[in-house]
């Protein structure tokens, strides 16, 4: 199994005694890009544990059509997810000899490991938080039902997934800004 780790940085110190903390409004996000068919659409680097090719997906019977099965993650099995699935997006076609496999995003989500099975990885991008956008009336209901927030690059749009909701089926947030 190729897999890629990734370096996380020390956390924020905490404040001094006596000082307040610095406000949420202006706090930075920061996100994993990640591709799913043409969506591009971005993971809270927080929860990123490591980027691997899911080689051999085991079935598993009697669970929702998105969970494409089990994958052996240095020895522990965990569920693999396909976001494709979970968008609403066709499905990849068939394998070939050179692809090796799906690309797997290791994350934990409540305590637990999961793989979210993607086409491809972007770069790491920061965002502040204050500057959450109203989710497009355009963006599809499950798209909707599984993004926490909204930014704008020069790129376009970038949804932030929430975990929770991907994983469960079951929002973690009330944060995303929709339109009445």
């Amino acid at each position: 199994m190729t897999r890629v780790e990734l370096k996380r940085r020390p956390s924020a110190r905490p404040a001094p005694q006596g000082v307040a903390p610095a406000s949420n409004a202006y706090a930075i996000d920061r996100v994993f890009v990640v591709h799913v068919c043409d969506e591009v659409l971005a993971l809270p680097i927080d929860r990123v544990q490591t980027v691997f090719m899911a080689r051999e997906i085991a079935p598993a019977p009697l669970t929702p059509p998105w969970v494409r099965g089990l994958v052996n993650l240095r020895g522990t099995v965990v569920t693999a997810i396909s976001l494709r699935a979970r968008l609403g997006l066709p499905e990849r076609g068939p394998q070939t000899e050179d692809c090796g496999g799906e690309l797997g995003i290791a994350v934990d989500v409540d305590g637990e490991a999961f793989a979210l099975l993607v086409d491809k990885v972007g770069d790491v991008a920061q965002m502040t938080q204050g500057t959450a956008l109203v989710a497009p009336s355009a963006m599809s209901e499950k798209a909707r039902r599984l993004t926490a927030r909204v930014y704008a690059r020069d790129s376009g749009l970038l949804p932030i997934i929430d975990l929770r909701a991907a994983v469960f089926d079951q929002a973690s947030k009330t944060d995303l800004i929709t339109q009445d």
